[in-house]
């Protein structure tokens, strides 16, 4: 019997060997035989730690989890908070993968990251309450102002700042027809110049009042932008009543608001000379959307009263709508001079070519004179080293087509801005092109060289250029620029 038992054991043991082996092995393991129905019972046994399974759940959790350390990962960095308001930032190395970027690129995993950072610490020491809309504002504008290096134009306007621009550029608005601005002491909105025959002049408001209330609501302290674009300002043919301080006086005064033409063409008739020969003036102190129609009337009222020559004034003048631009030198050239178009291979028959912008990618359009009129008048042009933009394309292309240049060499901006609004209504400006005259050259950061070159004399300096009362006896550059007009007239 102890045989029998030692020989059970050995082939026990043995068997163990076997089993052991076959593992260890891998090939398939013969079935050991077994009672009936034990194979059946062993394969529905349940799996240690008891429950049943539940595929559902652990596949949904998995999804999460998996979801969170994609985030995790895509973000590069997590910020651990701690009960004593400290933040610790782990950085991951997908973080320091990303921050290999194009030099067009933003990185913004780090713009994130660092304006959260920021908006910590202001949270924990920032002593004044967070306007967190004007901070929004403030980021994209930051944006766009880390390009000013390169471009200084560039601009990010607020909805509301946007309404005004494009107020501006149109040339009119709705208003009663001041210019203001906020007075540093009292807060008030102080009156600087009225309108001539606008709403506010026919109501009796004068420069050097101060405006401390509009319809009952005292505006001190509410800020230029907010007073004029939602006090002043309003639908057409309604009335607001200001509350003014003039001198010792407290006024209400009540006032139309109408549709009020910025003026931006100034002209009048000089007598000059021996002979007195009528000489028309035309100055253009900035190019706004009607600056052209403004122009038109000034130069056909001077027409009609015998002008016998023009001296433009851009004096000061830096820019604005090129549209009007063009169109004013359309009004001048005539549409069939053809040869800087065929230079370019252009069709002649097209106008003649008044100058091309070129944007990045090389495209080029080009801007042609085909109103089908043209000025008889010989016609001279007053620059400074202030007149910019669009008063020196005009300034170059009327130079190009053999119009004489007084004054002062030019700024040098000759590139254009275009002004994008954004989905939520505020709006970006940036530079898009940039333009070259009709003989090739590019004026940007040179400028155009006067044909006959006069600084500013001491009076002149003095007395300052006035656009509506033109002075020869206090405006050097004016008087050499007529003299130089009638030696054309006599030509």
């Amino acid at each position: 019997m102890e045989e029998e038992r030692k020989d059970i054991t050995q082939d026990i043991e043995e068997g163990k060997d076997i089993i052991q082996d076959t593992e260890d092995k891998g090939p398939a393991m013969p079935k050991a035989s077994c009672p009936e129905g034990q194979e059946q019972e062993t394969e529905k046994a349940v799996p240690e730690g008891g429950g049943k399974r539940h595929p559902f759940g652990k596949g949904l959790l998995c999804g999460l989890l998996i979801s969170l350390a994609a985030f995790i990962l895509y973000r590069g960095y997590i910020d651990i908070p701690f009960i004593n308001g400290s933040t610790l930032t782990l950085f991951l190395p997908t973080y320091y993968l990303s921050r290999i970027v194009g030099d067009d690129d933003i990185n913004y995993r780090e713009v994130e990251r660092k304006m959260k950072e920021i908006d910590r610490y202001l949270d924990e020491y920032y002593y004044y309450d967070k306007d967190t809309e004007a901070m929004e504002e403030g980021a994209a504008a930051g944006m766009l102002y880390g390009l000013m290096e390169e471009d200084p134009y560039v601009a990010y306007f607020t909805a509301d700042d946007f309404t005004d621009e494009m107020s501006s550029i149109e040339g009119n608005y709705c208003g009663i027809g001041v210019t203001v601005m906020e007075d540093a002491d009292t807060g008030g909105i102080l009156v600087i110049q009225v309108t001539p025959d606008g709403p506010a002049e026919e109501a009796g408001v004068r420069a050097g009042d101060l405006i401390v209330g509009v319809d009952g609501t005292d505006i001190r302290g509410l800020g230029l932008q907010t007073v004029t674009s939602e006090y002043i300002k309003g639908p057409e043919d309604t009335y607001t009543e200001l509350d003014i301080l003039r001198d010792d006086e407290e006024l209400t005064i009540r006032c139309q608001r109408r549709i009020i033409e910025n003026i931006s063409v100034h002209h009048s008739m000089i007598t000059y000379g021996e002979e007195d020969t009528k000489v028309g003036y035309i100055c253009i102190a900035s190019f706004e959307n009607n600056t052209d129609e403004q122009f038109d009337r000034a130069l056909t009222e001077l027409m009609d009263e015998g002008a016998s020559g023009i001296v433009l004034d851009l004096r000061d003048d830096l820019g604005g709508a090129v549209g009007s631009a063009v169109n004013i030198l359309d009004r001048i050239i005539a549409d069939d001079e053809s040869g800087y178009a065929e230079a370019l291979g252009l069709d002649p028959e097209d106008g003649s070519l008044l100058l091309y912008q070129q944007d990045k990618a090389g495209n080029k359009r080009h801007y042609r004179a085909v109103d089908g009129k043209s000025l008889e008048l010989p016609l001279v042009v007053l620059v400074n080293e202030n007149s910019a933009s669009a008063s020196e394309i005009v300034t170059g292309v009327l130079k190009d087509y053999g119009y004489r240049v007084i004054g002062m060499n030019t700024y040098g901006k000759g590139i254009i801005q275009s002004i994008i609004q954004l989905s939520d209504g505020s709006a970006v400006e940036f530079t898009t092109a940039e333009y070259i005259l009709p003989s090739g050259y590019s004026l940007h950061k040179k400028g155009i060289a006067p044909d006959v070159e006069v600084a500013p004399d001491e009076v002149l300096l003095e007395n300052g250029a006035n656009m509506d009362a033109p002075d020869m006896d206090t405006d050097n550059q004016l008087r050499t620029a007529v003299d130089t007009l009638l030696e054309e007239i006599r030509r």
